[in-house]
């Protein structure tokens, strides 16, 4: 069975912070890099595209790739104004391979995103769903649902997100945000963000091998910033400490993997355009 990495929640984020990359660690509704503003942006189509480098592959504090990947998101946005905004991306993962490990590199995920963004008094509302296709493994591509609540304000934005896996595990995962940027010039914002998830039953029996109904599962703190060239060309860069929370996965059979990484540091450099 395979799992996203991080290139759908690059896409789930798109319509808060309009193609800053993310993932589900550095999450969600995610991403809190600034664009033009609802109000500023003129309605109708547009375009935006992002390429980011990543030091490894990240998705719910699981290192999936511990070598530096290579992701561009392309999307499209149809603002309608009277009933919100509508998004189309894509998002290939390549995997930068290394001559000590000849089998990875190459593409390695193709993740399809549509959704509906729009606002609700004083909340910002997403409604999305993302198609996981692998490579390597055609017949076992993922549907995945999610839904995500953002309440705007001066201070410290939170937000909710609910995943559900539609096809391969069944199970449904949270992640909670808190996120705070400083415009520092006209062109330069740094951005704090907390993530924290949780996940149900069938989600820790199936990645942690910990049977509980409710788990808080991993912990995210992150630092960006994004700095803009022009109106439509920006680059920017993150740094993020993630580690799992319930002493339970760290007792669990998943500790024991290879594989296995409880904490983790990784960053990212962006740079994007939007027309």
């Amino acid at each position: 069975m395979f799992r996203p990495t991080f290139a759908g929640l690059v896409l789930i984020t798109l319509f808060t912070h309009h193609l800053y990359a993310q993932h589900r660690d550095s999450p969600t509704n995610m991403q809190t890099l600034p664009t033009l503003s609802q109000e500023e942006e003129p309605s109708g189509f547009h375009f935006e595209a992002v390429l980011d480098f990543y030091t490894c592959d990240i998705w719910n504090g699981m290192v999936g790739y511990d070598h530096p990947i290579f992701q561009p998101t392309f999307a499209t946005f149809y603002d309608s104004v009277e009933y919100g905004e509508f998004l189309l991306g894509v998002a290939p993962l390549y995997q930068i391979g290394t001559p000590r490990d000849k089998r990875n590199g190459g593409l390695s995920e193709l993740d399809v995103l549509a959704a509906w963004n729009c606002d609700v008094g004083p909340f910002n509302c997403e409604l999305g769903y993302t198609y996981y296709w692998y490579p390597s493994a055609q017949d076992d591509a993922m549907h995945e649902g999610y839904v995500t609540v953002k309440y705007d304000n001066p201070i410290i934005v939170p937000s909710l997100t609910t995943f559900y896996d539609f096809n391969q595990t069944e199970s449904t995962y949270f992640q909670g945000a808190l996120c705070r940027d400083f415009k520092i010039t006209e062109a330069l914002t740094f951005t704090t963000e907390l993530f924290v998830g949780a996940g149900t039953s069938p989600f820790n029996r199936t990645y942690f091998d910990v049977e509980r109904e409710f788990l808080m599962t991993e912990a995210t703190a992150k630092f960006s910033a994004q700095y803009d060239i022009t109106e439509s060309i920006f680059i920017g860069a993150a740094i993020a400490y993630t580690t799992f929370i319930d002493r339970s996965i760290h007792d669990s059979a998943f500790a024991n993997e290879e594989y296995a990484t409880l904490n983790t540091v990784w960053g990212s450099v962006s740079t994007g355009v939007r027309f």
